[in-house]
C-alpha cells in the first residue's frame, strides 16, 4: 500500500464509523411516525406517549413525521387533534413498558379522522 493513501482510507474509516454510529444511535431510541392521509390539514395535533407530550400546530395533508420518546413509565400511544373541517380525533392504540429497547410504531391519519396505529417490531 502506498503512504500516500493512508489519509484517504483513513478518511473513509472515520465516515465509515460516523455512519454506522448515527444509524445505532437512531436504532436506539423509540420512535412513532405519524402520517397524514386524510385529505386535509391536521391541526393541533397532540401526541402522548409515557411522560413524552408533543403538540403540532399543523400537519399538512401527505406529510409525515418521526417523533422520538422516553419511556419510564407503562403507557399507550395517544393521538388527538382536529382535521381542518373540525372533525376531532382522539385514538388510544399499543403498549409501551420501561426496559424494553426499540420501541416502533406508526399512526396513519385518515379520512374523517379515522386513525390507524400499530406497532412495529
Amino acid at each position: 500500500m502506498n503512504r500516500r493513501h493512508l489519509p484517504y482510507l483513513a478518511g473513509l474509516a472515520c465516515a465509515l464509523a460516523l455512519a454506522v454510529a448515527c444509524l445505532l444511535q437512531d436504532w436506539s431510541q423509540h420512535a412513532l411516525r405519524i402520517e397524514n392521509a386524510s385529505g386535509q390539514p391536521v391541526l393541533d395535533l397532540q401526541v402522548t406517549v409515557s411522560s413524552t407530550h408533543t403538540t403540532i400546530t399543523r400537519l399538512p395533508e401527505g406529510a409525515h413525521l418521526r417523533l422520538g420518546f422516553v419511556v419510564d413509565r407503562d403507557s399507550a400511544y395517544h393521538i388527538r387533534g382536529r382535521l381542518q373541517d373540525g372533525t376531532a380525533f382522539d385514538r388510544r392504540f399499543g403498549y409501551v413498558t420501561p426496559g424494553v429497547p426499540h420501541y416502533r410504531a406508526r399512526a396513519v391519519i385518515g379520512a374523517g379522522g379515522t386513525v390507524d396505529g400499530h406497532a412495529l417490531w
